[in-house]
């Protein structure tokens, strides 16, 4: 279910004491949940951000490839950022 090893090493350790309210198994699962939706919204708008990229394409030379205009824009903004 894509926990870490943190997060399982946790659950296995609430595991062994069986007679314990699951309140904490709850909590560190809705904790891997909330994580889970980060991932789904941030891989959404990578694919939006390709797919828009991707829809900009009218052939041509690479010279010309909108692409890799996009690519290296974000290219120079993780530089610029990490600059900064």
């Amino acid at each position: 279910m894509g926990f870490s090893l943190e997060e399982i090493r946790a659950l296995l350790d609430l595991a062994g004491q069986r007679d314990r309210d699951c309140g904490e198994v709850d909590a560190l699962a809705s904790q891997h949940l909330v994580e889970v939706d980060r991932k789904i919204a941030d891989l959404q708008s990578l694919r939006r951000q390709l797919s828009a990229a991707i829809s900009t394409c009218a052939g041509g030379t690479v010279a010309e490839c909108r692409i890799l205009e996009a690519f290296s824009s974000d290219m120079a903004n993780v530089q610029n950022g990490a600059q900064g």
